[in-house]
């Protein structure tokens, strides 16, 4: 079993020393970007579904009726929220939402297709979620 807890925190940092357990990105839309890249999107084989639709919900529920940001981050139409974890089995999840009007929305995260069009904003770690 691989389900998140129901406290959400996402706490602003400049820098990540990439020794934080979890962390988040927020990416900003550029429809100016042109970004050419290959490769193919792989998504972890091991989680249970049940547990994956799970965490997308409890996630985007408290994304959509909570404060878990820690300050303002003038959010703008197609920004994406990455959410990332690092397990205890050395595993690592990743979430995606996208914010369109004024609600987040899930959407997986692919980090090829995200780099596309996307560049990060802001970044930081996550407080309270396994």
């Amino acid at each position: 079993m691989c389900r998140i807890s129901d406290k959400l925190k996402l706490c602003t940092c400049h820098h990540l020393t990439g020794e934080e357990p979890n962390y988040w990105v927020l990416h900003r839309y550029n429809k100016t970007l042109k970004n050419d890249i290959v490769g193919e999107a792989m998504l972890p084989s091991w989680l249970d579904p049940e547990d994956d639709a799970y965490n997308k919900d409890l996630l985007l529920q408290m994304l959509n009726e909570g404060d878990v940001f820690d300050k303002d981050h003038g959010l703008k139409q197609r920004d994406r929220l990455q959410i990332t974890m690092h397990l205890p089995t050395k595993s690592e999840l990743h979430y995606g939402f996208e914010y369109r009007r004024g609600k987040w929305y899930v959407e997986d995260y692919y980090v090829i297709e995200w780099m596309w069009k996307h560049e990060r904003k802001e970044m930081g770690v996550i407080k309270s979620l396994i």
